[in-house]
C-alpha cells in the first residue's frame, strides 16, 4: 500500500478447476483497507466475490458479491468447493462458498444462480466520518448458518469473578447484537472474528457418506478454533 493506492482484490486462496466446463473458480479478497472504507465508495466489484473464469481465455463467466462494501475483513478464506446436489427434484452441479461469517452459498455451476434464496438484507449505516456503509448485505436463507451470529453477554468468560466482571464492563459499551454492525468509535464487536466462520482449510466432502465438514472459529479475537460439521 502507498499513498492512495488500494490493493486490488485478488483470488486469496487456492483456485478450483472444473476440468469438464473449462472453468476456474476462485474466491476473492477485501478491498483496502479492511475497516475503513471511505476511501472506496460503493460496492467495491470485485472483492468479495465467488467468479467463475473460463479457464482458457480467462474471460469472466459470473460472479456473486458475498459481502458489499466491506468493512469487517470479510475475504473469502476457503476455495469454492465443486459439489452436485439434490435441488427441486434433480440432481445439480453446483459451487459452494463458505464465508467468515458463517454462511454456506450455493451457485448453479454453469449460470451462477444461487439455489436458495439469498435476501439483501438492510444493515446499520457508519456514524464515522467519510464513511458510506452499503445499506443492504446478501444473506442466504439457506443452508443455516454453521457458526453462532451473534456475542451475547450469557456468552461471557465466566472462569472468575475477577475476569467477567472486567469483560462485562467493556462489552457494556461496545455495538454488538447482530452482523455487519459497522466499525466506531465506541467499539464494535465483529463475531465471529475476523478469522471466521470458515477458516482457511476449506471443505471436505465425502459423497453418500459425509456432511460438509469445515475448520471454523468462533471467537472474538484469535483463538485457537475447533473442527465442527454441518
Amino acid at each position: 500500500m502507498h499513498g492512495k493506492e488500494l490493493v486490488e482484490p485478488i483470488p486469496g486462496r487456492r483456485l478450483t478447476v472444473d476440468h469438464k466446463r473449462g472453468l476456474i473458480f476462485a474466491g476473492t479478497g477485501s478491498a483496502s483497507f479492511d475497516f475503513y472504507g471511505g476511501n472506496r465508495k460503493g460496492q467495491n466489484l470485485y472483492a468479495n466475490c465467488v467468479l467463475a473464469l473460463d479457464a482458457l481465455t480467462g474471460k469472466r463467466k459470473w460472479h456473486y458479491q458475498t459481502v458489499h462494501h466491506d468493512l469487517w475483513d470479510r475475504d473469502l478464506p476457503t476455495p469454492p468447493l465443486l459439489v452436485s446436489v439434490s435441488h427441486n427434484g434433480k440432481q445439480t452441479d453446483a459451487v459452494a462458498q463458505l464465508t467468515k461469517s458463517g454462511y454456506v452459498f450455493l451457485f448453479d455451476r454453469d449460470t451462477g444462480e444461487p439455489l436458495f434464496p439469498i435476501e439483501e438484507i438492510p444493515v446499520p449505516a457508519s456514524d464515522l466520518a467519510g464513511e458510506e456503509t452499503w445499506p443492504t448485505q446478501p444473506i442466504p436463507q439457506k443452508p443455516p448458518p454453521f457458526a453462532r451470529q451473534v456475542f451475547a453477554d450469557s456468552m461471557i468468560n465466566r472462569v472468575t469473578p475477577e475476569i467477567e466482571a472486567s469483560v462485562r464492563e467493556k462489552f457494556k459499551n461496545l455495538r454488538t447484537g447482530r452482523q455487519f454492525i459497522p466499525p466506531s468509535k465506541e467499539g464494535t464487536i465483529i463475531f465471529p472474528g475476523f478469522d471466521g466462520g470458515a477458516e482457511w482449510g476449506g471443505l471436505r466432502l465425502i459423497h453418500n457418506r459425509d456432511p460438509l465438514r469445515e475448520c471454523q472459529r468462533n471467537a472474538v479475537d484469535p483463538n485457537d478454533g475447533g473442527c465442527s460439521h454441518k
